[in-house]
C-alpha cells in the first residue's frame, strides 16, 4: 500500500528523494519506466548492509504515477559535502572517514544480478564522447586487468556518504556493478579530482569544490589506505579506463579536465605495464 509523499529531502541528476511513511524515504526516478535498475540498486544495498557496511535498509520497490521508487530507511544527518560546508575545518577528518568507509565496501562481494564492470567499460568506450584515438589503447589495457567480483559502488564520493549517528553510511547504489575494487577506488579519485555537483548546488557547495578539492582528495586517499596496502601500479592502470567511462557520461562541464587527465593517465598506465 502506497503512502503520501512527504518533503523532498534530496535531488540528483536522475532521481529525487522524498520522506515517505513514518520513518522511511523513497527514491523516485525522474522518468517513468521499468524498475530493473532499482532492483539492482536494492540488491547492492542489501549486500552492503548484510556484510556490515552501513547503508539504508531496503524496504521494497513501489511505483508512483509510473515512476519506480526505492523505499528505504531514512538516515539522519548531512551528507559529507554538506558537513564540510558547515564546518570546513573538519575536511580532513571527514575525508578520511569517507575513504575508510569505501575501503570497507571494497571487501563486499557483489550480488549475482549486477552488471560486470568490464562490460560497462567496453560499452562506454564506444561512446562518441570518448576520443576515437584512445579507444584501442583503453581496450588493450582493459584486457590485462583483473575482472574481480567485488561490489563496486562506482559513484562513491562525499556527497553519497551520510554523517549519521553511529557512523558514516553510504547511499545511492544506482551505478553499482561487479568488478575490481581498485577500479572503484580509481573512479572515486577521478570524481574527487574532476567531478561537479548536480544541478541546484549552492554557491557555497560550488566554492567548496573549487577550494577544498585537493585537501578532500588527499584525506580520502589517506583514509582508504589506512585499511591496508594499495597496489599503486594497478591504480595507474585503471585510471584511464575510469576516466574514459566518466567522459562517456557526458557531463559537459567536466569534459576539458577529463580529456587532459585521459591523455596523462594513458601514458602513465602504459608505462606501468
Amino acid at each position: 500500500m502506497t503512502a503520501a509523499l512527504g518533503e523532498r529531502v534530496g535531488t540528483g541528476r536522475n532521481a529525487e528523494v522524498f520522506r515517505y511513511a513514518e520513518s522511511d524515504v523513497i527514491k523516485l526516478l525522474r522518468d517513468v519506466g521499468p524498475a530493473a535498475g532499482l532492483e539492482r540498486e536494492a540488491a547492492s544495498q542489501r549486500a552492503a548492509t548484510e556484510a556490515g557496511v552501513r547503508a539504508p535498509i531496503v524496504r521494497g520497490i513501489e511505483v508512483l504515477d509510473g515512476r519506480p521508487g526505492l523505499v528505504m530507511s531514512e538516515l539522519q544527518g548531512p551528507d559529507c559535502l554538506t558537513a564540510v560546508e558547515r564546518r570546513p575545518w573538519r575536511v580532513w577528518a571527514i575525508g578520511r572517514g569517507v575513504g575508510r568507509l569505501h575501503r570497507e565496501l571494497a571487501a563486499v562481494k557483489a550480488p549475482a544480478e549486477l552488471p560486470r564492470l568490464v562490460d560497462i567499460l567496453r560499452h562506454a568506450f564506444e561512446s562518441p564522447k570518448v576520443p576515437e584515438a584512445a579507444r584501442s589503447r583503453l581496450l588493450a589495457i582493459l584486457e590485462t586487468l583483473p575482472e574481480g567480483d567485488a561490489l563496486c559502488h562506482f559513484d562513491f564520493h562525499p556527497g553519497n556518504v551520510i554523517e549519521a549517528p553511529g557512523g558514516d553510511a553510504v547511499i545511492d547504489f544506482a551505478s553499482a556493478c561487479a568488478g575490481d575494487p581498485i577500479a572503484d577506488h580509481a573512479k572515486s579519485l577521478v570524481i574527487l579530482g574532476s567531478g561537479t555537483l548536480p544541478p541546484g548546488a549552492s554557491r557555497k557547495e560550488l566554492a567548496l569544490v573549487a577550494i577544498g578539492r585537493k585537501l578532500m582528495l588527499a584525506a580520502y586517499r589517506s583514509g582508504y589506505r589506512a585499511g591496508g596496502t594499495v597496489d599503486e601500479r594497478l591504480v595507474r592502470r585503471w585510471m584511464p579506463l575510469v576516466v574514459g567511462q566518466r567522459l562517456a557520461e557526458g557531463i559537459e562541464e567536466e569534459r576539458v579536465p577529463l580529456l587532459r587527465l585521459l591523455s596523462r593517465s594513458l601514458k602513465e598506465a602504459e608505462e606501468a605495464d
